[in-house]
């Protein structure tokens, strides 16, 4: 499955397009702790962007799938 996004957003993107696809998407719970030693390396503003850029991108696809169920039942439609 190919996907645009790079880091933290990648991971959203590929269970975006998996659900997108039919396949069944499921949450496990897990606990995050704070971090001991060191310090993230994430730039929140950043991710902020390509979490929105990547919302409006998935709405897009949403967008065009319909758009092409619409004309998939009417070409078969006029067929019949």
């Amino acid at each position: 499955m190919p996907f645009e996004s790079d880091g933290f957003s990648a991971t959203t993107e590929v269970l975006l397009r998996a659900v997108q696809q039919g396949y069944r998407v499921v949450e496990l719970p897990m606990v995050l702790k704070s971090r001991a030693i060191g310090v993230s390396k994430m730039k929140v503003i950043d991710t902020i962007r390509m979490h929105l850029g990547l919302m409006s991108r998935a709405l897009w696809w949403r967008i065009a799938d319909r758009k092409a169920v619409v004309a998939l039942s009417k070409h078969q439609s006029q067929a019949n």
